[in-house]
């Protein structure tokens, strides 16, 4: 029912912080590390590109608010919570709040790690009807194409 959250961390991307307001809150520390506490809102006229969530065969674009907590050492981001920028009556969707913690993952053919989601916990009310999700994330394996031109 739902995907994409590898992709998240984008909001705070420096190309696409125009396209929300931030505030810094504070420090923190979660998962043992020492965190700077940023929260942040969409703005509905800057957002190109809003999640996209399809319900009941409606695709409809979502706007968030939220806090991220950022590794204060590498700036890496190690939880984002959202929630609903406002509820959505027009489709009877009253909240959505996605939580997602990020990790080192190990990609073993690689030889290397990556900075991506451990978790992602989704949970929203549609229609009256409460629904949670939660995504694991495992075994993560290394994409590689070869490819050569070949003359016409």
């Amino acid at each position: 029912m739902t995907e994409g959250f590898a992709s998240e961390w984008l909001r705070l991307f420096p190309g696409n912080q125009n396209q929300s307001r931030f505030r810094y809150l504070g420090r923190q520390e979660i998962d043992g590390r020492k965190t700077l506490v940023i929260a942040f809102a969409e703005i509905p006229d800057k957002v190109r590109f809003p999640t996209a969530f399809s319900f009941e065969g409606n695709r409809l674009m979502l706007l968030f608010q939220g806090i991220a907590w950022v590794d204060a050492s590498d700036f890496r981001i190690v939880r984002i919570r959202e929630d609903l920028l406002a509820p959505r009556p027009d489709v009877h969707l009253k909240q959505m709040t996605i939580s997602i913690r990020f990790g080192d993952a190990r990609i073993p053919k690689a030889a290397a790690t990556a900075w991506l989601p451990q978790e992602a916990d989704i949970a929203w009310d549609y229609k009256g009807t409460a629904v949670e999700q939660r995504h694991r994330y495992s075994d993560f394996r290394l994409y590689a194409v070869r490819s050569r031109i070949v003359p016409q």
